[in-house]
């Protein structure tokens, strides 16, 4: 026996629950909390039975077809290889940066005739980097010359 009328959430609440079980998808303790309710609120037990009765309606109908057709728009495809590249190149700034810090770090503000840090001279020869000195003066040679 029921002494108060149940509130408005709990009918809210119900009402979901109905559609939830015209569709199959409610569960065991929410179709006890379903069978609760519609024992002591008559509003529900209303809605209830004309929602069953336009559910069984609606599935009996048969699909209307569309005099037209429907086209959905392509998907836009993301070019990968433009991703792959841009991410190489962020790679290989952040490797070259990361590498040349201790460097830059060490040396600090210290002016070039500082010799503390040996450095060498390479030249590129042929496409390959070879150390300067040496050179054929006989033959010329298009040569760059850079000290690391």
């Amino acid at each position: 026996m029921r002494f108060s009328r149940p509130s408005s959430s709990a009918c809210a609440d119900t009402r979901q629950r109905i559609s939830l079980a015209l569709d199959d998808r409610l569960s065991e303790l929410d179709r006890a909390y379903l069978r609760a309710h519609l024992d002591g609120c008559a509003d529900c037990r209303s809605y209830r039975s004309s929602l069953v009765e336009a559910t069984r309606l609606l599935r009996a109908d048969e699909f209307e077809q569309p005099g037209f057709s429907v086209l959905l728009p392509r998907r836009r495809r993301v070019p990968i290889g433009a991703l792959q590249a841009s991410a190489a190149a962020a790679a290989i700034a952040l490797v070259t940066t990361l590498a040349t810090a201790p460097g830059i770090a060490r040396r600090g503000a210290t002016s070039h005739g500082d010799q503390s840090i040996p450095q060498r001279a390479f030249v590129v020869r042929h496409g390959k980097f070879v150390p300067a000195g040496n050179e054929n003066l006989g033959r010329r040679l298009v040569t760059t010359h850079v000290a690391l």
